[in-house]
């Protein structure tokens, strides 16, 4: 193999890997802007179910209230059993 082959294939080589990593940081980012969007819901739904503790919502909201909460809270803390 010459040598200017070899810087070649070094070249695409490089070029591919810099394609993976902008991908890779890209991926990154947007999960963290979505881990962001799902801890200010998970915050909110929480607020609202203390806040309406003490009110008398229909059985449904109530409901809906805690299907969601739950869900977030299976989104955002996996590990944690309850």
């Amino acid at each position: 193999m010459l040598e200017q082959d070899y810087l070649e294939l070094v070249n695409q080589l490089k070029t591919k890997f810099d394609e993976i990593e902008l991908k890779e940081k890209q991926q990154a980012i947007k999960f963290n802007e979505m881990t962001k969007k799902l801890a200010v819901a998970y915050g909110t739904i929480r607020i609202v179910d203390e806040m309406t503790d003490d009110c008398q919502l229909p059985q449904i909201m109530e409901f809906l209230i805690g299907i969601c909460r739950s869900k977030l809270s299976e989104v955002m803390f996996p590990d944690i059993e309850e």
